[in-house]
């Protein structure tokens, strides 16, 4: 992204700066590569704006745009840097950074955590202003806390091998000489230079030499204004860009690279704005990264790339245990002890299943527990199974089998299960009780039923806040006032193909994606209450005294804050409840 149209400086000062970075030296530590969560901004209809991922440094998470066009390592504003101690350098200042951001000092950063990767005593940048100015393009229209925070550049990417999936809203980085488990040889092998200070490949787009820059944070692909390609050029679709409406576009037909025929793309049709040394004829940008899964391995120079509809589908990365540092938990409690219930339905009884299971009940009559395929209930179980190992899940059916397709109907009916199921987890030893089965009404019952559970010590997590009223054959859920504050409402990360705003009813937020879909992509807000119970099993387990109240007052303020919304830390909170008395 440090290439733009607009406040582009002199390149060779960036490559000499560059040339001049320590060579910081990486912990791994045993580990061999780790999931990096992507959230990608919003605001325009397509999917193709600015990505940040979260990164520790000296202890702060701080939304960072992953950026491998950066030259690097990294570009921080002095806003997001605030209470965190770095070295000045005493190098002096570069004065302008591409974007036309001033830059001031030249810092060492001590400690930048990413991921399970750590680094120590890391060279960079820090700018006085927003990474993205307020005039850059159309990024006034954005609230995304990265794109005033600053980038993670190429000088640090490129000392991993590096897998990006834009499809999976994620980085997956591996230690050098570490591969993914996949068959490259179904993928289209190209090598790349990084010479320049850019990942640059020598291409013909449509018979004409081009010199590509490849970064997954240009907005969109641009390529220079081609005579021989004008006739082929056309009014871009609307959003396709962030500078300007009626601009031109180019969709190649023949994209090579290295006699390596590559999936075809749409280019921006315009003239890149760089000074005639520069030898960059365009830029691979977002849109290719959502049209392709792009694997960099920096040991050899080389990259490999498949196209997402020709990609055979690949198991999903366990994104929510790295999202929620539910790995680094795992090394102070594995639940030992502690009993999670799950009101549910579609529970898999089969033996080996069944062996997770304790005090397992059915409270629908004529509706036996194992009656259906498994499905729902299956894949909370295994969320809360794969947080908390050594804990018991207590499956207790509430979904009576559907007669009707009244949405309104159906929830409900169910809701006396409900509270049944709450009262029936607290009575055996539950520590958490969770619901994803649908909407709750927020009634006298429950409200009692919640309480009940509060004094033998079990946290309510729900799904959704709960509803009042219907309206038109939907659930008007109450104000947040009128929640109760003895519930945990918990929800998913938002994403690229599912975009949300905070809500100020939501009390703790989780990775969306389940760890083996077994519905549609594998996102959905019933992820949310297992990954929260599995990590009170985890709390419950390292401290057995700890009331509900404690629980929930861990969670919330041990929570990071990632682009505005409260993400659930489980190794700070585990970390928490130990050092209680």
């Amino acid at each position: 992204m440090n290439i733009r149209a607009e406040g582009f400086i002199l390149i060779k000062r960036l490559i000499i700066f560059t040339a001049c970075l320590l060579l910081m030296p990486v912990s791994f530590a045993g580990v061999n590569k780790t999931v990096l969560p992507l959230s990608f901004g919003s605001g325009f209809k397509k999917p193709n704006v600015s990505l940040a991922i979260p990164v520790e440094i000296s202890g702060k998470i701080i939304p960072l745009i992953f950026d491998m066009g950066a030259s690097s390592n990294f570009i921080i504003s002095t806003d997001a840097l605030k209470g965190i101690k770095f070295h000045d350098t005493g190098k002096k200042s570069r004065g302008v950074s591409p974007l036309g951001v001033f830059v001031d000092k030249q810092i060492r950063l001590p400690l930048i955590k990413i991921g399970d990767f750590t680094l120590h005593n890391v060279e960079g940048e820090m700018t006085t202003k927003k990474w993205a100015g307020e005039k850059y393009w159309k990024f006034k229209n954005f609230k995304i806390p990265a794109l005033k925070n600053g980038v993670i550049g190429l000088s640090i990417w490129k000392r991993f091998n590096v897998l990006v999936d834009f499809k999976g809203h994620r980085v997956t980085l591996y230690k050098k000489g570490v591969y993914p488990n996949v068959d490259f040889t179904k993928w289209i092998k190209v090598p790349f230079q990084t010479k320049y200070g850019f990942i640059g490949t020598n291409s013909k787009i449509d018979g004409v030499k081009v010199r590509l820059t490849w970064d997954t944070a240009h907005i969109p692909s641009q390529i220079k204004p081609f005579a021989t390609l004008k006739s082929k050029s056309q009014l871009c679709s609307k959003g396709f860009s962030l500078m300007a409406d009626n601009l031109k576009c180019f969709r190649s037909t023949d994209f090579i690279s290295s006699d390596k025929k590559l999936p075809n793309t749409t280019f921006l049709f315009k003239d890149l704005g760089l000074p005639k040394f520069v030898p960059i004829d365009g830029f691979i940008g977002t849109n290719y990264f959502f049209e392709n899964e792009v694997f960099f391995d920096f040991k050899n120079n080389v990259m490999y790339i498949h196209h997402y509809k020709n990609m055979v589908k690949l198991s999903q990365e366990t994104n929510f245990l790295t999202f929620s540092k539910i790995n680094e938990a795992h090394k102070l409690s594995l639940g030992c002890g502690a009993k999670v219930a799950v009101l549910g339905w579609l529970f898999d009884m089969s033996k080996s299943a069944s062996a997770k299971y304790i005090d397992k009940i059915s409270l629908v009559p004529n509706n036996p527990l194992g009656e259906l395929k498994p499905w729902h209930g299956s894949w909370l179980v295994n969320i809360i199974h794969r947080i908390a190992p050594k804990a018991k899940i207590m499956p207790i059916r509430v979904k009576p089998k559907t007669k009707t397709d009244d949405f309104q109907k159906n929830t409900e009916e169910l809701q006396k299960y409900i509270v049944k199921g709450i009262i029936y987890a607290a009575n055996h030893g539950a520590v958490a009780v969770t619901n994803s089965t649908g909407p709750v009404k927020n009634s006298l019952a429950l409200i009692n039923a919640v309480k009940y559970a509060e004094s033998k010590g079990c946290i309510f997590v729900d799904v959704h806040p709960e509803y009042t009223a219907w309206l038109n054959g939907k659930a008007i859920s109450a104000d947040k006032d009128e929640l109760s504050k003895l519930i945990i409402h918990s929800g998913p990360f938002p994403s690229a193909k599912y975009p949300a705003k905070p809500d100020p009813k939501i009390n703790i937020y989780t990775w969306g994606y389940e760890i083996n879909p077994v519905f549609k992509d594998g996102y959905g807000y019933s992820n949310a209450p297992p990954i929260v119970g599995g990590v009170i099993a985890l709390m419950k387990s390292a401290n057995q005294n700890l009331t509900p109240k404690q629980i929930r007052n861990i969670i919330y303020t041990t929570a990071m804050n990632i682009d505005g919304f409260k993400v659930l830390n489980a190794e700070a909170a585990v970390k928490a409840s130990k050092e209680i008395e």
